[in-house]
């Protein structure tokens, strides 16, 4: 444990964890605010230059008179009338410094006549009364309109002077017919640069608030969460618990972190201290037990081991047998096992054992077992009774069970040829294997079967060999 703890990098502590995600969390507040801050004051500015549109326009509506719009073109400035509407516009738009363009014409379906045009802001040469103006795409959208003097809309959009906000409002003749509109445009670029710079200033004024605060907020979270936190860190990636010794000195610099910090923390330390201290007893006497446990464990585990294991073979005694046959009948009542059983019994053993003495006898025996073992590897091999044994074949065996019972067969055959080999290390069984069917009503059918077929082989093995090959 202790490895593990030192390994943590320092990008995961929480005394670094904690100030970042206070640092992303006013910087996400902040650019939310400054955003809707920024969104709210240009809408607030449009909204701002439309009513002075509307002002304006209200104005130079006063001076122009509808009825006339066909001798200012055709006259201009040849007439008195003309030169004062002139001054007068020059005045309005000399006291409304946002204003960009002044001017009044008579909006057609194609085009525009120029009735009246300032000269721009930036020193362009105005259109002369009487010239055709070819509309920008910002009034073809509403011209329908336009050309009737219904009301549109403040235009906004791109001209090849710029980005611009146009108010504008009809005039009637006397009769109610369509006369013409005076207009006014705003530089959509001048509002953008004065909501940007007031965007930056509320912005500034956020990062020195956000920046005062956070330093105060870092500065408690250090002294009352990441400190007391991090000397607890320390003491636990210390911690050692290869022997007792170890691990009460360990506690012992865990109680010396000392947290009184008054809150939750100091609750979760003073638990952590006596959950440590309780598992400390908790081990002595685990250990205690676990020894005394052990030494059971070993006389159960010999006195187990000479009750299911065959001590000459290392095969499944006969009572390791009957435990592994009861569970075979739980499953075949279950109806969800398939197996087979291999039936064995050793040739000529008596032989072996009258001629040559029971340790030749023994050594025998174990060749045989290791014959099968060798062909049934991953089956149970038990031993039934003195010269019998029985193989029980599941799952990947089961499957291979004719392939194996061939492997089997032939390797006893061959064992038992090999005349340049004494008699008791040529190994001979007779084997007899059956598997369940769908018509058994007990495990004893299948043994029974397994058991006549190898009693078969053994009486056509005597039948060739005699008492002895």
């Amino acid at each position: 444990m202790s490895k593990e703890y030192k390994s943590v990098k320092w990008i995961k502590s929480i005394s670094f964890k904690v100030p970042i995600l206070f640092i992303l969390s006013f910087i996400i507040i902040a650019l939310f605010v400054v955003s809707i801050l920024y969104a709210w004051t240009r809408n607030y500015m449009i909204d701002e230059y439309r009513q002075m549109g509307e002002g304006v326009t209200r104005l130079m509506q006063m001076e122009v008179d509808p009825d006339r719009v066909d001798e200012y073109i055709e006259k201009n400035f040849e007439l008195e009338d003309y030169n004062r509407i002139m001054d007068r516009f020059y005045a309005l738009k000399d006291s409304y410094p946002n204003i960009l363009y002044m001017y009044v014409y008579r909006i057609k379906p194609e085009n525009a006549d120029v009735v009246f045009d300032l000269d721009s802001e930036f020193g362009k040469d105005a259109n002369a009364p009487g010239d055709v103006y070819e509309l920008d795409d910002v009034f073809k959208e509403h011209i329908d309109d336009l050309v009737v003097g219904n009301e549109v809309p403040l235009l906004s959009g791109n001209t090849p002077d710029g980005y611009l906000l146009t108010y504008c409002r009809p005039l009637f003749k006397s009769d109610g017919s369509y006369s013409c509109h005076v207009c006014v445009d705003f530089s959509m670029e001048k509002l953008k640069k004065r909501g940007m710079l007031f965007t930056l200033q509320v912005m500034m004024f956020l990062c020195i608030a956000i920046i005062l605060v956070l330093l105060g907020d870092i500065y408690m979270i250090r002294r009352v969460i990441t400190t007391p936190i991090g000397k607890l860190y320390t003491a636990l990636g210390n911690f050692k618990y290869e022997t007792e010794n170890d691990q009460r000195r360990s506690i012992r610099a865990v109680k010396n972190v000392n947290i009184n910090t008054g809150d939750e923390i100091q609750v979760l330390y003073d638990s952590l201290v006596s959950v440590m201290e309780n598992g400390y007893n908790y081990m002595k006497n685990l250990n205690i037990a676990r020894k005394d446990i052990e030494h059971k464990e070993e006389i159960i585990g010999e006195i187990s081991k000479t009750a299911y294991e065959d001590p000459l073979t290392g095969a499944g005694s006969k009572a390791a047998y009957d435990k592994e046959y009861e569970i075979l009948e739980r499953e075949f009542a279950e109806g969800n096992t398939k197996f087979a059983i291999l039936v064995c019994d050793i040739n000529d053993l008596k032989y072996i054992n009258d001629t040559f003495g029971h340790e030749a006898g023994n050594s025998y025996i174990t060749g045989c077992v290791e014959t099968l073992r060798r062909v049934y590897a991953n089956s149970s091999i038990f031993r039934i009774g003195g010269d019998e044994f029985t193989v029980i074949l599941k799952d990947k065996e089961y499957a291979e069970r004719h392939e194996k019972y061939k492997q089997i067969t032939a390797s006893f055959k061959k064992t038992c040829r090999q005349k340049g080999k004494n008699p008791w290390e040529r190994y001979a069984m007779s084997v007899g294997m059956d598997e369940i069917k769908t018509d058994d009503k007990c495990l004893d059918d299948v043994f029974k079967r397994a058991d006549e077929k190898m009693y078969k082989n053994k009486r056509a093995y005597k039948a060739k060999y005699g008492s002895y090959r």
